[in-house]
């Protein structure tokens, strides 16, 4: 992409989703002896991730926050379905800083579209 914003955001939330993962690694792996689970096979997103990796510029930045916001609000979707039944203290946390961090970056990203259109 081409904006600074988009591409600091984007890092932003590789880093504390990374740190993230491993919360919930370490959790699994308490609970189940396992850390890993097998990634869910999605096709529409793989084919998404085939065009994106064709764009460039604003077009690539369009399409991140496009696919962007619905992703962060199905995350939304399951920490709200989630956070009454977790026992953890962690993962309560865990959960209501996501949603908290994932709800304001969905508000950002709406700004910043809005800005490209």
């Amino acid at each position: 992409g081409s904006s600074k914003e988009i591409k600091s955001m984007a890092k932003q939330m590789l880093e504390a989703q990374s740190e993230d993962i491993e919360i919930l690694k370490n959790a699994r792996k308490e609970l189940t002896g396992e850390p890993n689970f097998k990634p869910l096979n999605d096709p529409h997103s793989d084919q998404d991730m085939v065009k994106m990796k064709n764009l460039s510029g604003e077009a690539l930045d369009k399409s991140f926050l496009i696919h962007m916001i619905p992703h962060h609000a199905s995350a939304l979707s399951v920490v709200h379905r989630a956070l009454h039944h977790l026992k953890r203290d962690d993962l309560k946390n865990l959960a209501k800083k996501n949603y908290h961090d994932q709800a304001t970056e969905i508000g950002k990203m709406h700004e910043i579209l809005d800005s490209l259109e």
